[in-house]
């Protein structure tokens, strides 16, 4: 779309993922829910740590006989896809961790801790984003109100979709007016996450009268070779929308299917064909490899190495879990949320010398607790200056301030007393109501 000189773009206040999109609308309507309007949100590293916490807490880390209770990250994995397929946890457990079954018991103990531990603390993770507005969606009055504040709902992609986020669109727009939702029911390919691709399939009889169906089959990127191989593959779906991929764009090149032994055996016929075309005139930038996931190529880097090719590497580690990073994150969270125990053990573990010390006495849950020359202390930052954050910096130099910052501020031993008084204090603050509970049965391990 074309917009004179005149004329201003339209404007989308609420773009935005999923998740963002619940974040902000969480800040709104915190206190209708139950939660602190000063809550901060878990990434994915962090709730893996907290439930890892948790886990260590009611002894579930230890062996049980011959076997093992899966680790923090297989925990947090079930927990979420829990909540967004909303599958109960035996079915699930057997469907897609049937080595987990054994522990179903156990794991919904776990959930519950978990879930309880985050209300104390006055956090949410990136399930919780979804599930908090899904649950306000169902709420006759605060549904209507939130419904209300859309006219349209656009959503892309809706093939990777999962049951909770259909339910959440389904309370804002229960009729269907002002709904559209784009796909490709031949691209669902997340069903790890819990995606459901019956979500798209089963979409225009979700209404009376049913949604229509538009098909979009002209292509611009590809090449008519290559449709007619996808066509030829997506012709094969037992249940699907039919559609037929065009193109303006002619070739010569077919694709081709190669099979070889192993992954090795991948890599090193990658690497010949490179070699090949770089001796064809085919400049080696000129030239790529595209893969599924970052760590599949883990392979291929080795072969170029080991051939002296040079190569760049796009994707991986995303800015935001760099190690440095979440460094600074954890600081600014503990600053706006003294009770994320999490943020602050994070934080405090940057200055030398000190490490994790669990208070047998008063527990983990209590507050941040820390062991500094052989004493117990809790320490936070007051006085945080991030001044590396007005530029871009080695991230050896960020971890440097960080650690510069928090050993100024630690607190000695002559105020540890005063400093344990004000702690003391801070964690005896009885958390807010908590969320209703509605919200709590939902999130609860018996309900998962």
């Amino acid at each position: 779309m074309r917009f004179s000189s005149t004329q201003r773009p339209p404007s989308l206040p609420w773009s935005g993922t999923f998740h963002s999109v619940g974040a902000r609308l969480l800040r709104d309507y915190a206190v209708q829910v139950g939660l602190n309007e000063a809550f901060t949100i878990l990434d994915r590293g962090d709730a893996e740590d907290l439930l890892g916490i948790v886990r260590e807490q009611l002894g579930l880390g230890g062996t049980k006989g011959k076997s093992r209770f899966p680790q923090k990250g297989t925990c947090l994995s079930i927990y979420s896809r829990a909540v967004n397929s909303q599958a109960p946890l035996d079915a699930l457990l057997l469907d897609s961790y049937p080595w987990c079954a054994q522990y179903e018991s156990d794991l919904k103990r776990l959930f519950g801790a978990y879930v309880d531990e985050k209300q104390k603390q006055g956090v949410v993770d990136f399930d919780d984003l979804l599930l908090y507005w899904s649950h306000f969606m169902s709420d006759r009055e605060l549904g209507a109100h939130v419904a209300a504040r859309f006219d349209h709902v656009l959503v892309d992609e809706y093939q990777d979709t999962n049951r909770l986020q259909e339910s959440i669109l389904l309370g804002l727009k229960p009729t269907g007016h002002g709904l559209t939702v784009v796909g490709d029911d031949a691209e669902g390919i997340y069903s790890f996450r819990a995606a459901e691709v019956r979500n798209i399939l089963a979409f225009p009889q979700r209404f009376t009268p049913a949604a229509r169906v538009v098909t979009l089959e002209r292509n611009y990127r590809s090449t008519q070779p290559i449709l007619d191989a996808s066509n030829a593959v997506i012709a094969l779906a037992s249940e699907r929308f039919a559609k037929n991929l065009w193109t303006d764009l002619a070739s010569s090149e077919r694709p081709q299917l190669v099979t070889v032994e192993d992954e090795a055996a991948q890599a090193r016929w990658v690497a010949d064909r490179v070699l090949e075309h770089r001796e064809a005139g085919l400049k080696l930038t000129a030239q790529a490899v595209l893969f599924r996931a970052s760590h599949h190529s883990a392979g291929l880097e080795l072969e170029l190495a080991r051939r002296n090719i040079p190569f760049v590497k796009f994707g991986g580690l995303q800015f935001l879990e760099a190690a440095h990073v979440k460094d600074v994150l954890s600081a600014l969270r503990w600053a706006e949320n003294p009770r994320s125990r999490l943020a602050g053990f994070r934080v405090v573990q940057l200055a030398p010398g000190i490490g994790a010390a669990m208070n047998d006495s008063r527990g983990a849950a209590s507050c941040p607790s820390f062991a500094v020359n052989g004493r117990q202390t809790s320490a936070m930052s007051r006085h945080w200056q991030p001044a590396a954050l007005g530029k871009l910096v080695r991230p050896s130099t960020v971890r440097c301030s960080v650690r510069s910052v928090i050993s100024t501020n630690l607190i000695d031993c002559g105020f540890s007393a005063a400093w344990n008084s004000a702690s003391a204090r801070l964690w005896a603050v009885p958390p807010s109501a908590g969320v209703a509970r509605s919200i709590r049965a939902l999130q609860s391990a018996s309900d998962l």
